[in-house]
């Protein structure tokens, strides 16, 4: 246990004080981390496995001495240790809805989650649309990804889009959305806040998602969105694993255009 001083002035009508408060603060026990993505096709597969620092020290322990297996259903494949906390198959082949479960031995522990991969929707082009300037933006053109959404299945997505070669929000952007409204429907769906320039590059990556997925990402852009204050505390994103581990094991989907900025819609 550690004791955390803090002081405060309190100021009174007559006088001023200081006033010492102790607070006892105990060190959460570490909590096992293990981050995987699985991707549909034939692709490099890497799990990462870690446990979380303590309230002070805040540095994430790579964790080298546990077993990792994957399973579709069939068949165990052992990845191989990297020892470095990753754990990999160099060549993996996975399959629309197939039912994958990941699974790691550590220290007399198993720890397990399984993930369905989703049907894979088609991004069938991008479109542009050019925009005055106004009081809130500057002009230029917004862009939309532009998709037939599969009838009579409820599908989740995640977008990405690079500028010229270079992510706009960075790699871990939460653009994500499902078809609640648009069920079977050709789906148009505008990058919000993003602005582009007549001639860039784009590159548009649409990420089928399975609801364990989406869950994710819907609870992780929760705490993103309240992490610069107000009433709601810190919590960590909701999780398929058991056991009590954090992290995800999503199995995903990736369809990707590219179009140069120009007046299309």
């Amino acid at each position: 246990m550690k004791n955390l001083f803090i002081y405060i002035s309190v100021l009174f009508v007559v006088s001023s004080c200081e006033k010492v408060i102790e607070l006892d603060l105990d060190d959460a026990p570490p909590k096992v981390v293990i981050e995987a993505e699985l991707l549909e096709g034939t692709n490099a597969f890497v799990t990462k496995v870690s446990k979380t620092g303590s309230y002070f020290e805040g540095q994430p322990e790579t964790i080298s001495n546990a077993t990792v297996t994957l399973n579709d259903g069939t068949t165990d494949v052992a990845l191989i240790n990297n020892n470095d906390g990753t754990y990999s198959l160099p060549s993996y082949t996975a399959s629309e809805n197939v039912t994958y479960t990941l699974k790691v031995d550590l220290e007399g522990t198993t720890y397990t989650a399984e993930s369905t991969m989703p049907t894979i929707t088609n991004l069938d082009t991008l479109g542009f649309d050019f925009q005055e300037p106004s009081a809130f933006t500057d002009s230029g053109y917004f862009c939309f990804f532009v998709f037939q959404d599969d009838p009579q299945v409820t599908n989740y997505f995640r977008g990405t889009v690079e500028v010229d070669g270079e992510f706009t929000k960075g790699v871990d952007d939460l653009y994500y959305f499902d078809d609640q409204f648009t069920d079977g429907n050709v789906v148009i769906i505008p990058v919000f806040g993003e602005i582009y320039q007549y001639g860039q590059e784009i590159k548009a990556n649409l990420h089928s998602l399975n609801k364990a997925g989406y869950d994710y990402y819907t609870t992780l852009d929760n705490i993103v969105g309240n992490s610069g204050g107000g009433n709601v505390a810190p919590a960590n994103p909701k999780t398929n694993w058991d056991n009590g581990a954090l992290g995800v094991f999503l199995t995903t989907g990736v369809r990707t255009k590219t179009a140069f900025v120009k007046q299309t819609l």
